[in-house]
């Protein structure tokens, strides 16, 4: 085989072998052993965390996200993740549980179809507003920050929540189990989203 036909076969070997590599997708890692791995300056509080999550691992081995949120608490945790610039962010932790939640899914996302989890579309009732658009507007915008504090606290990663048309807001919670969504539709006390 000449010199010139060898370079050309490598080079087409390595584009196949680049292009196999970027359409097969990643697996997704799971979110609890990404907080483990990719901590630094580990200490007996992260320790805490870690048990923390463990316990509420055996009470809810589905609820993956949630119990890493709920063990964090309030907790600083910027101090183990100092290459995510988490300041001025309003709430850091989140925001460092959101980014590494969005890094350990991988390239590929899996709608709420094959992840898993529910959409609800909220209707409010506007009829007793002024006919003002920026009155509507804004109580549709208080409503969404109401039903996302409502929604954090089922600890789904990366809920959508948005408004639709001048009285509906969709909320999209993915990764819920059956039971999770009953509960999520129920409310706190017993009284429909």
């Amino acid at each position: 085989m000449k010199r010139e036909h060898l370079w050309k076969l490598l080079l087409i070997v390595f584009v196949l072998a680049w292009a196999v590599f970027e359409l097969t997708p990643p697996t997704n890692r799971d979110i609890i052993e990404e907080f483990k791995h990719r901590a630094v300056a580990k200490d007996p509080a992260f320790s805490n965390i870690l048990a923390r999550v463990d316990e509420l691992g055996r009470e809810v081995p589905a609820r993956r996200f949630g119990n890493l949120k709920e063990a964090v608490g309030t907790n600083d945790i910027a101090k183990y993740f100092p290459f995510i610039d988490a300041k001025g962010q309003k709430n850091p932790s989140s925001f460092i549980l959101n980014r590494l939640q969005k890094e350990a899914l991988g390239k590929v996302r899996l709608g709420l179809g094959l992840q898993g989890g529910t959409e609800f579309l909220v209707g409010m009732d506007t009829s007793k507003l002024s006919t003002n658009d920026t009155d509507r507007s804004s109580a549709i915008s208080q409503a969404v920050e109401v039903l996302r504090k409502r929604v954090d606290k089922y600890g789904v990663a990366e809920p959508i929540i948005q408004p639709q048309g001048e009285d509906r807001i969709s909320i999209q919670m993915p990764g819920l189990s059956d039971a999770e969504k009953d509960n999520v539709r129920q409310g706190e006390q017993g009284q429909e989203l």
